[in-house]
């Protein structure tokens, strides 16, 4: 079960809102090995709020390219209040279902849904089937009309409105109602809730006010979490899953390479060319319970280490779990990471990080 969490929005006037809040999404999807998805502009049309369909035709593209597991979608105006909510433990008590949305939003119709915030599972039929029938109902209206169109709300039947349509016919017509999630508007964990929050139009009174309450909300939920990626650019970046990556356990997830309640190597390699410099490893994952860990880096095929560290990790650690800096005489064709875990240690490794401090001074002619 993978998990993909996806935003857009028009290049001129809600990039600048998406800027603030992609930040909470792109922190947490770091800190939980999730995927992250954007895309600024108009996939169809020539206005701005004609990117409020633009998710519709991501969704479809996302189908069409064979991404599959949850995809959780929220608006440039949405933003994860809750850094430490177990997203994957929700969709996995979840599996069963096709979708989630948060309904009942201004009645007691379950299909009343508010689509700022939403989950569609793209490896379950009925979850497949809902992106197509909502491409559809948005790719059938004519480029004529949506090009005509100036209000959002009265021009064009607009995406929620489709949407709603559709699921009303899903749950009405085709009585698929075990299959898709509503839950209560502003209880949803998919939508403004304990997990999610979202700074409406109705709620302020200028855009600029809403703009800057987005601005300190997101700067208040991140203060003091850690920023690994900032300025340094990405260096060698390999995510567990890479093939170069090796493991005693064979315990591969779509998170990663999880323990299985034994001592061993839990992840070595990748083997890779690195130029002689100072340069940073890291390590990424995630631990339920404390943990210790014993890493190093090597050369040679382990037998020249040229950094080691014994780490105790905490309970409950997502994200960055360790940094250690080492030094590289001589440019190799071989460098290894490996990460060694006791019997105790509940540890998932998302993926490894390499970063170049300085390189070494060129020889001297």
């Amino acid at each position: 079960m993978t998990v993909t969490i996806i935003q857009t929005a028009d290049a001129i006037f809600y990039e600048p809102m998406l800027a603030e809040t992609s930040k909470t999404a792109r922190a947490f999807c770091i800190e939980n090995g999730f995927a992250y998805e954007q895309y600024i502009g108009v996939k169809r049309g020539h206005m701005p709020w004609h990117a409020s369909y633009n998710r519709v035709y991501m969704l479809k593209e996302m189908l069409d390219r064979g991404v599959r597991g949850w995809v959780l979608y929220l608006d440039a105006d949405a933003y994860i209040h809750d850094m430490d909510f177990d997203l994957a433990e929700y969709f996995r008590a979840r599996s069963s279902a096709a979708a989630i949305f948060a309904g009942y939003g201004t009645c007691e119709i379950a299909t009343d849904i508010n689509s700022g915030g939403f989950a569609i599972n793209l490896s379950d039929p009925v979850g497949q089937s809902i992106v197509l029938d909502w491409h559809r109902s948005v790719d059938r209206v004519p480029d004529e009309a949506v090009h005509a169109a100036v209000d959002w709300e009265h021009d064009l039947a607009n995406d929620q409105h489709l949407l709603s349509l559709i699921l009303s016919r899903y749950v009405d017509d085709r009585k698929i109602t075990r299959r898709i999630i509503f839950e209560r508007s502003n209880e949803s964990y998919v939508n403004n809730g304990p997990f999610i929050a979202q700074q409406l139009r109705t709620m302020h009174r200028s855009f600029p006010e809403r703009l800057d309450a987005i601005r300190q909300q997101v700067a208040k939920v991140l203060e003091g979490r850690p920023k690994p990626f900032e300025g340094e650019g990405p260096g060698i970046y390999l995510t567990a899953h890479h093939p170069r990556w090796l493991t005693t356990f064979e315990n591969r997830t779509d998170f990663g390479i999880e323990t299985v309640g034994r001592e061993g190597l839990l992840l070595f390699g990748p083997f890779i060319r690195l130029k002689a410099g100072s340069h940073l490893a890291r390590l990424f994952g995630a631990a339920r319970t404390a943990s210790h860990l014993h890493i190093d880096v090597a050369i040679n095929r382990g037998f020249d280490v040229l950094g080691e560290k014994d780490v105790q990790i905490s309970e409950g650690t997502r994200g960055l779990m360790v940094e250690m800096p080492f030094e590289l005489a001589e440019s190799t064709d071989s460098l290894e990471f490996r990460v060694s875990v006791d019997a105790a240690a509940t540890v998932s490794v998302h993926a490894v990080q390499i970063v170049t401090k300085a390189a070494a001074p060129p020889d001297n002619p």
